[in-house]
């Protein structure tokens, strides 16, 4: 279902919906940010194959745009995200979706505001309203650093003992996105983070490594379904008796 809207700002705040064509029922959710600078880029950009995966597994997909010009900064942008998460919470049981699952995932820029989002749903940055938290975040080629001048505009900013589980995901020839910065990101967040970080860099890869169906990506994806599996089984056993906590540094996450 393509261009549903989800708020009052034109094209910035449109998002398409991927359902298995049997329909979908209780379904758990995956949100995908697009990258491009947060100056450009479209919910048609990037993870597509992925998200076809997902969809076709039951899974309910939401690709989203968000606001990129305007005069805006990074909180409008964040708030963006938040009001996606929001929509899905709201509007997305009427698509087969069970909110209470929903795992958030972008790319370059897009990996930013999920880290984001993420990291501050029990407290927004200063004058922003806190959005419902996630299950899981999923980075791709990620950006980490400030956004704007506000120091707070990096989720180097926001790490904190309850964030949600992470997977983070690098190419080494990445020419815009350094991969020593993912590197230090995975790090500082399994330093903090009682859950599980795990983090893989792909050999020879370079930026925008989800937009095209290649071997790489079909192995990525299969590291997004593990990832993805592991954390609902954990959420289930939550619910029954506290599962362990993976082993790793510091005995708080794990960092692969």
């Amino acid at each position: 279902m393509a261009n549903v809207r989800y708020g009052d700002g034109g094209r910035g705040h449109l998002l398409d919906v991927y359902v298995p064509r049997s329909g979908a029922a209780n379904a758990p959710v995956l949100v995908y940010l697009h990258g491009g600078g947060f100056r450009t880029g479209s919910k048609l950009l990037g993870a597509r194959p992925l998200l076809y995966r997902f969809a076709a597994r039951g899974w309910v997909c939401v690709s989203a745009n968000y606001r990129l010009r305007g005069g805006l900064d990074y909180a409008d942008r964040l708030a963006d995200a938040r009001q996606v998460i929001r929509w899905v919470h709201e509007d997305g049981p009427g698509y087969g979706a069970d909110p209470s699952t929903l795992f958030l995932a972008g790319g370059s820029a897009g990996a930013h505001l999920a880290a984001t989002a993420a990291l501050t749903a029990s407290g927004g940055l200063e004058g922003e309203a806190a959005g419902p938290p996630a299950a899981g975040v999923i980075c791709f080629y990620g950006y980490y650093g400030r956004a704007d001048a506000d120091p707070d505009s990096t989720p180097l900013a926001h790490l904190n003992p309850g964030a949600p589980p992470f997977l983070v995901v690098h190419g080494t020839l990445d020419t815009l996105v350094l991969v020593e910065d993912a590197r230090h990101f995975a790090s500082e967040l399994a330093r903090v983070s009682a859950r599980p970080v795990a983090y893989a860099e792909l050999p020879g890869t370079q930026h925008n490594f989800d937009f095209f169906p290649s071997p790489r990506l079909h192995a990525v994806t299969d590291a997004v379904e593990d990832f993805t599996t592991w954390v609902r089984a954990a959420h289930a056993g939550e619910r029954q008796s506290p599962p362990p906590v993976p082993s790793g540094q510091d005995g708080e996450g794990i960092t692969r």
